[in-house]
């Protein structure tokens, strides 16, 4: 998947952005959320081969990192999980690939 880049925004304080994209052979949407948060927190509903836009979030010794959950979007139901550690100052996107209700995985690209 190909996406064309524009980078509209240096991070000049201590925070990183964060966008997700819905890798997964079907029709089954996605949610994301922060461990902890309610159901879709981060992102509602991405369809496959769908993504949002980058989200800031802090990224000082405090919050050094950041765990979020996959799951399904109409059931909830809990498809995988990822631990990001906080990166300074770039935008990193989380895909999730695979196939739900088989091998699933997260894939960390660093977008600088």
């Amino acid at each position: 998947m190909l996406i064309k880049e524009t980078y509209a925004r240096t991070y000049a304080d201590s925070v990183c952005g964060v966008r997700f994209i819905n890798l997964t052979q079907g029709d089954t949407p996605i949610s994301v959320n922060l461990q902890g948060s309610s159901n879709g927190s981060e992102s509602a509903s991405l369809a496959y081969k769908a993504y949002g836009n980058f989200k800031q979030y802090p990224a000082k010794k405090i919050n050094g990192s950041y765990t979020f959950e996959f799951r399904n979007a109409t059931t909830g139901d809990l498809i995988s999980s990822y631990k990001l550690t906080t990166p300074y100052f770039h935008n990193v996107t989380l895909a999730l690939r695979g196939t739900i209700g088989g091998s699933t995985g997260v894939i960390l690209d660093n977008d600088y």
